[in-house]
């Protein structure tokens, strides 16, 4: 169904309103956002929550890079968590606007992921993301471009991201989104 769609024109067809693939669907609040987040949180006795946030809109494009190093062995990086310390400690720089995310390298220099998306390099007309071995959250957004065949997953190092004809990053919330280093 989607062998035809471009990298852009299925994030078009996904993350525009006035497209079909765009649901509305009931939320369990009283006064629920038009445009927001929603998060299901689960519990570990079977309890689970929702809870709701504002999506922000965010309109900084830069792209920076942390010192900071992820652990790529941490059985924290392959599932949703609440165990965001890490990730937390840079969260200010978006939501001051300073940036539109942070990216992270692991303990070989292998690039990751942003602090709240998926990254995806295109060079040479080919568009690449980091390698889940390196260390990341497997995102909804990056695994269904996967399965796709439209990005392939690669070690990338920092040299990759200054020799990336375009950078992106991507999650399922915000959709793609093109970025620049600073």
């Amino acid at each position: 169904k989607y062998q035809n769609f471009t990298l852009f024109k299925l994030d078009e067809k996904i993350f525009h309103k006035k497209h079909s693939l765009f649901y509305n669907f009931p939320l369990p609040f009283k006064n629920p956002h038009k445009e927001g987040i929603l998060k299901l949180i689960l519990y570990k006795d079977g309890r689970y929550e929702f809870q709701q946030s504002a999506l922000k809109q965010n309109s900084n494009d830069i792209l920076l890079l942390s010192d900071d190093k992820i652990n790529s062995k941490s059985d924290n990086l392959y599932h949703k968590s609440s165990l965001r310390t890490f990730y937390n400690q840079h969260s200010y720089k978006w939501q001051q606007n300073l940036c539109y995310d942070i990216a992270f390298f692991n303990e070989k220099d292998e690039l990751c992921e942003g602090s709240r998306t998926n990254l995806i390099l295109e060079k040479n007309s080919q568009f690449y993301t980091p390698q889940i071995q390196s260390g990341m959250l497997n995102g909804v957004y990056r695994n269904f471009l996967i399965n796709l065949g439209l990005i392939k997953e690669k070690a990338l190092f920092k040299q990759d991201l200054f020799e990336a004809e375009n950078i992106y990053c991507i999650n399922s919330v915000r959709g793609l989104k093109k970025v620049k280093l600073q």
